[in-house]
């Protein structure tokens, strides 16, 4: 589906998002490399733009995108050689639950707006914790739905009618943006990032909302003591700080 849609995917993404979409990848990337991380990896990178993002804040050194759409890719691979960013980069085709690279490699690992759309997250959480050196940080920039009157019921008549217009126009069908929609809706019911970070071994979750709760970024850090069998400890009630707190 994203590699039919990939032709027109970032001009889509400007329109409905009213342009924030730029300052939330912003955001994520600031704090994502606050602490001048040497190699980070973007899961579910698609076009690039969160790793462009990244790269923009000059504090990484090595930055490496990741998708399961080639067509995605080249659109990156060319934004790239576009811009000529001094830093290095590489583009890996491959699944987020499998991505085939060493182990131990990345001291961030980043996704915007990709977490949603992966079948098997808690592999994916798995794959980070193996990718991630000690200490190392996670940032998951998702959508969320608002709880409270009337902001969510504006956010699902936005999702649900204005998103498939626009996805008609762009797209010549309005299949892939309603995609969108449902994504969303059943990451509202069943998703928790909070449970999936405790459960995948991570610690110090940390939750920032932005755009009114309609977009949330969460932040967690690959826990460096170990129990005798090797396996994390248990994160349940230590570092995570609920929201509101």
């Amino acid at each position: 589906m994203f590699s039919a849609i990939a032709h027109r995917y970032d001009l889509f993404n400007r329109i409905v998002s009213l342009g924030m979409a730029f300052y939330w990848r912003r955001k994520a990337a600031q704090i994502a490399c606050d602490q001048r991380p040497g190699r980070v990896l973007d899961i579910c990178c698609g076009s690039g733009d969160l790793a462009f993002a990244i790269a923009r804040t000059g504090n990484a050194g090595h930055i490496t995108g990741l998708d399961i759409s080639e067509p995605m890719l080249d659109l990156a691979r060319e934004k790239q050689k576009a811009k000529n960013y001094p830093i290095g980069f590489e583009w890996v085709c491959a699944e987020a639950e499998n991505t085939g690279l060493e182990t131990e490699t990345f001291d961030v690992i980043a996704c915007a707006f990709g977490m949603r759309n992966i079948a098997d997250k808690q592999s994916a959480m798995k794959e980070a914790q193996r990718l991630l050196r000690d200490g190392g940080k996670i940032c998951i920039l998702e959508f969320a739905l608002p709880k409270k009157f009337p902001l969510r019921q504006l956010c699902l008549a936005y999702l649900g009618f204005v998103i498939p217009a626009v996805g008609f126009l762009l797209f010549g069908r309005a299949a892939p943006t309603r995609h969108l929609y449902r994504s969303i809706l059943d990451w509202d019911k069943n998703a928790g990032v909070e449970k999936l970070l405790e459960i995948g071994g991570f610690g110090d979750i940390e939750k920032i909302s932005l755009a009114a709760g309609i977009v949330c970024l969460h932040t967690a850090r690959k826990l460096k003591n170990k129990n005798a069998d090797g396996a994390p400890p248990s994160v349940i009630g230590r570092g995570y700080r609920r929201p509101g707190r």
